[in-house]
């Protein structure tokens, strides 16, 4: 480590850092490298294009580029393996504009959309994403090689990515349908950058669509370059009309990107019914795209999401929720699905408890075996209801006599089958039970009760609850991590339990700046050196917590910094604008006095504070 690149004393004026590097027996900076060695170019490319499938270290060890554009010029002519590129661009001697214009690769193969000579750029900082989608060419794999690596890895780390795509939006052709397929048929080919090739599907002169072939689609070549990126950033109903025009051999190459949106799936659906179970497999797992997949009522789609979708648990619960017998208009479900919901442990499990308020009794009896009494008094009556009103009291009957629910709701269900009345008198006791008052009683006898589902209703008397009479801290705990918790209650938590604030600390700015009095914990890079979800991440994204708060709120010292180097690749404002306000507040505190300077690096590496309490530690010491 040099003093250039020493956390706290790059703050500081260059003749304070080089002083202060002298006392620390810290080098002051960087020693210059040695002069090039001549080298035969043609040598050094051969060397690159001979690196497929070896290691990098290897393919580039003494290799010294002394001109680096005639490796641009190589690599545009035939694309570089992406390891060597990658090895490249975390050169320290890679220029940024060498660096822009290797994360793209001109190629209709995987080739285009391998991420890791652009993950490496993004983590030294040689080049930003807006970069890449605005100045990178050709624009076409600029934006692909982008929305593969925002769609592939990390979630939160990637969201600003994404949002970098989502604003460029305001490119794409609109409504006008012969520009977007001028747009899908020359984009892959188009030389330019990709604001360039929009402006020019705005503007070019276009044949009139009866020019294109029989079944109305223009003739395409993409390759893996597809533009599903494009089409779902594209308004609904601009988006349905494009892939309206398209055949299934061409939605066909969609299925090579994931977490594909609502919007896309459902009208690539209803255009090519045969590619439903490799198009949900592609779909994103989130609950609004959930939602409306389950809307479509259709019974091939139920079974595919449960079947071929990811996150298996996420979809089990959707549907349970759509086949509420509550709901107007009821969710088809094949017999193989229903088995598949039944047999599945794993997805009975995780949200089995949710059928009980279904029209299937073979989830709600596989549903009481698996959870017997842990479903509570409130559930199991809702479970017996259903299966009344599906079967009669006779299957009701069946049920008690398993004997697997709780003795509460065991007394109930032979009360009732004893009445002659019995099915009102259960609707009675269901009602009884499933008031928010009786609820919350449930769960402070049984704090695992908290992680079900709720009525609206429930939420303002658990919120008024708990300011009466605190709820257990476990039941706090379960009730602040649901998506409906008002912020009264998810504040509480979050302030209360430190390991809940990955989860809480994004929601809004309460939430992070109640995240942030507790220390800062940076979790640990994936696999591919991606670092994983976090809850700043999200809240600086959202600018709910600005640079500024963080640098005077966050801590440990040394974790406020690690999160700032952290976060530079995909919003490098926030570093800068935080080095700015640090250098800003030492300046004011320590000035250019080497004694001070001294003092706050020696105390750096072990100290738990803040950024301004240091200063003020600093300079209550040295007064």
């Amino acid at each position: 480590m040099t003093a250039e690149d020493h956390p706290l004393l790059r703050l500081a004026a260059p003749g304070v850092r080089e002083t202060v590097a002298e006392r620390l027996g810290i080098t002051p900076h960087a020693a210059p490298e040695p002069p090039p060695e001549p080298v035969d170019p043609d040598d050094v490319i051969a060397r690159l294009r001979s690196g497929r499938g070896k290691d990098p270290r290897y393919v580039l060890d003494g290799v010294v580029v002394v001109d680096w554009d005639l490796i641009v010029r190589e690599h545009r002519a035939a694309p570089l393996p992406d390891l060597i590129a990658a090895a490249l661009v975390a050169r320290e001697d890679c220029p940024p504009r060498a660096a822009l214009a290797l994360v793209v690769a001109r190629s209709y193969g995987r080739r285009a959309l391998a991420t890791k000579t652009l993950a490496n750029a993004l983590r030294r900082g040689v080049v930003t994403p807006h970069q890449v989608l605005h100045e990178a060419a050709p624009g076409w794999a600029a934006m692909r090689v982008l929305e593969k690596y925002a769609t592939t890895y990390s979630d939160d780390w990637l969201h600003p990515v994404r949002r970098v795509l989502d604003a460029a939006a305001e490119l794409l052709p609109g409504n006008d349908l012969d520009a977007w397929l001028w747009l899908l048929k020359h984009g892959p080919r188009f030389p330019g950058t990709f604001p360039e090739l929009c402006a020019a599907a705005r503007t070019v002169p276009r044949p009139p669509i009866a020019s294109r072939d029989g079944n109305g689609a223009p003739a395409l070549f993409w390759g893996l370059s597809n533009p599903v990126g494009l089409l779902s950033r594209a308004e609904p109903a601009a988006a349905a009309k494009v892939i309206a025009t398209l055949r299934t051999s061409v939605l066909s190459a969609f299925t090579e990107t994931r977490r594909l949106p609502a919007s896309v799936v459902v009208p690539a659906l209803r255009t090519a019914p045969a590619l439903i179970a490799a198009l949900v497999r592609c779909a994103d797992p989130a609950p609004d795209n959930l939602a409306k997949l389950v809307a479509l009522r259709s019974t091939q789609v139920n079974s595919a999401l449960l079947h071929e979708g990811p996150h298996r648990f996420t979809v089990a619960a959707a549907i349970h929720r759509a086949t509420r017998r509550d709901n107007e208009r009821t969710v088809p479900l094949t017999p193989h699905t229903r088995k598949a919901l039944v047999l599945r442990e794993d997805i009975a499990r995780a949200h089995g408890g949710s059928a009980v308020y279904g029209h299937y009794p073979q989830l709600i009896l596989s549903t009481f075996e698996f959870f017997g009494e842990q479903l509570g008094t409130a559930r199991a009556l809702r479970g017996l209801l259903s299966l009344w009103e599906c079967r009669g009291r006779d299957a009701v009957r069946d049920a008690a006599a398993r004997d697997r629910l709780g003795d509460e709701a065991l007394g109930i269900a032979r009360e009732v089958l004893d009445h002659h009345d019995g099915l009102e008198l259960l609707r009675e006791q269901v009602s009884r039970h499933e008031h928010p008052d009786a609820l919350l009683a449930a769960i402070r006898r049984s704090p695992h009760l908290a992680d079900q589902a709720f009525r609206p209703d429930f939420w303002p008397a658990a919120a008024a609850a708990h300011a009466r009479d605190p709820l257990p801290d476990d039941a706090l705990r379960r009730l602040g991590t649901q998506p409906d918790c008002p912020d009264t209650l998810s504040l509480q938590a979050c302030r209360r339990f430190p390991e809940l604030v990955p989860a809480l600390g994004g929601r809004s700015r309460a939430h992070a700046l109640t995240a942030v009095r507790h220390p800062v914990d940076m979790p640990a890079p994936g696999w591919d050196s991606t670092p994983r979800n976090s809850w700043y991440l999200t809240a600086l994204t959202e600018k709910s917590l600005s640079a500024r708060e963080f640098v005077e709120l966050a801590y440990p010292l040394g974790a406020m910094l690690a999160v700032l180097d952290d976060v530079r690749p995909v919003l490098p404002g926030v570093p800068a604008e935080a080095v700015a306000h640090m250098r800003g507040l030492a300046a004011r505190t320590l000035g250019d006095d080497t004694e001070m300077w001294t003092v706050a690096a020696h105390m750096f590496p072990d100290f738990v504070g803040t950024f301004p309490e240091l200063l003020a530690t600093v300079g209550a010491v040295t007064s």
